[in-house]
């Protein structure tokens, strides 16, 4: 299977163009895969997964399918902002999509593409809106230590706790050690160590030091803040000469992120 990626900048709100919305993603959100034949978009991480292990069955193994899945399917009923973000002084009004009001403020936009930010503004308020609540932090919280607590049974039993794979060298890399090394790498980001098992923390820390790790986030972090906190610091390692925003841009382009 030949996948052509295509970013998508949320910080310049590439999610709620009107192409985006009607052709690719109503709810606004990344990723999305989408080729010829397909009846519609695929939307959501799991089905996208499931997708790729149709052609890729090593993904999801026979042997540990159902184990998979059950797992896959905890983690993805976490809501991540809930564990990711600080709560916005004013928590009244919950969070907000400034650029989103600001699009369905504007007079002269279609009637379609209208009705495709009104959609999109339900779903952020069915699922944004109130995630950093305390009961919805309390309720991530309780979900991201019952997967990992389960994550870290099937290391100790596959893995034997040094495997380089949860389920051991045999078996591989599967969908489940993708999955969760990318939530265990955003919890560290944002110092969330507490819900992470001391042996999957080593598991995630020893992948996210290795050449594949690296070639895929080009030394990024996976929240946007922290990556450009860790940006200024190394700006400021080699002198500072140079103007922070010229010296940001530049180092992005060269690390294949597009600003």
């Amino acid at each position: 299977m030949r996948i052509v990626e295509k970013v998508v900048n949320l910080q310049r709100d590439e999610n709620l163009t009107e192409d985006y919305l009607l052709k690719v993603n109503p709810k606004g959100q990344v990723p999305a895969l989408t080729y010829p034949g397909l009846p519609s978009p695929l939307t959501s991480t799991l089905a996208i997964t499931h997708l790729l292990a149709a052609s890729y069955p090593s993904l999801i193994p026979s042997t540990h399918a159902n184990t998979i899945s059950t797992l896959l399917t905890t983690l993805h009923k976490i809501q991540p902002l809930s564990l990711s973000a600080t709560p916005p002084e004013d928590r009244a009004a919950g969070v907000q999509n400034p650029s989103l009001n600001a699009l369905l403020a504007q007079s002269n936009i279609s009637d379609t593409y209208r009705e495709a930010l009104r959609s999109k503004a339900d779903f952020h308020n069915r699922t944004i809106l109130d995630a950093l609540d305390d009961d919805a932090t309390r309720r991530a919280e309780i979900q991201a230590r019952d997967f990992l607590a389960g994550v870290g049974a099937v290391y100790a039993t596959h893995g034997v706790g040094s495997s380089e794979w949860l389920f051991g060298t045999e078996i591989g890399a599967t969908a489940l050690d993708a999955h969760t090394l990318a939530f265990v790498a955003r919890l560290l980001d944002a110092r969330r160590e507490d819900l992470v098992p001391r042996s999957v923390r080593v598991w995630a820390g020893r992948l996210m030091t290795g050449e594949a790790w690296q070639e895929v986030t080009g030394g990024r972090g996976t929240l946007f803040e922290v990556w450009v906190g860790r940006m200024r610091e190394r700006w400021k390692e080699v002198g500072g000469g140079e103007a922070w925003a010229s010296w940001l841009i530049k180092e992005a382009k060269s690390g294949g992120l597009i600003l």
